[in-house]
């Protein structure tokens, strides 16, 4: 049984097996240079290590290695492996992908959200998980950091709405619900319509 089988229980972590070059590395990299370059080279480079797909499956699941290399090498087995994330594995999936949103990970959130345009990759990509992902984005709602955004259209349209994190949390939590986002530019009126999701 491999580690994509393995169950996965709310404490479980792996100890011991985790490719630590592998991980050091990924710690190292960005998203925008593994991911919005026009040259994949370095993600092919990765990929195509003996192994790859396993070392990086086990060090998503290691909660004791660094967030960053972890939200990375999910990414890079959601671009590449089209079986991931299996079902015993999305909840932790959606651990990482929430936590690389409120460590700010990558530094611009365009590939969150971006108001008013919507989710990008990144968002779509926890919206995808459903469910799984409600408890990671629920207690992400109370999390006030603001957000930048690149780029000089995307930027310029979403500076007059002043997105947090909580923000985002909250879009992504309506996408999955099928309902509009708090879409207000006045962020207390938006933070009114959070409370209420927060329940």
């Amino acid at each position: 049984m491999d580690h994509r089988d393995r169950p996965v229980g709310a404490t479980d972590q792996v100890n011991g097996s985790v490719n630590r070059p592998l991980a050091n590395r990924l710690a190292r990299l960005d998203y925008g240079r593994l991911f919005l370059s026009l040259d994949e080279t370095l993600a092919d480079e990765i990929w195509g290590e003996p192994g790859a797909a396993e070392a990086l499956r086990i060090l998503v699941l290691d909660r004791d290695a660094r967030l960053p290399a972890r939200f990375l090498a999910a990414e890079l087995l959601a671009r590449r492996d089209p079986t991931f994330p299996r079902p015993n594995v999305a909840p932790i999936v959606a651990e990482v992908l929430v936590g690389a949103l409120r460590a700010r990970l990558p530094r611009e959130a365009n590939p969150w959200y971006t108001p008013p345009s919507g989710p990008g990759e990144l968002g779509e990509r926890l919206v995808g998980l459903g469910d799984v992902a409600r408890t990671a984005l629920v207690a992400a709602l109370g999390d006030d950091a603001p957000l930048a955004y690149g780029g000089s259209r995307e930027a310029t349209l979403a500076e007059p709405y002043g997105f947090r994190v909580k923000d985002v949390a909250a879009a992504l939590l309506a996408a999955i619900d099928g309902r509009p986002a708090p879409a207000s530019p006045d962020p207390r009126q938006r933070d009114a319509e959070i409370e209420a999701i927060g329940g």
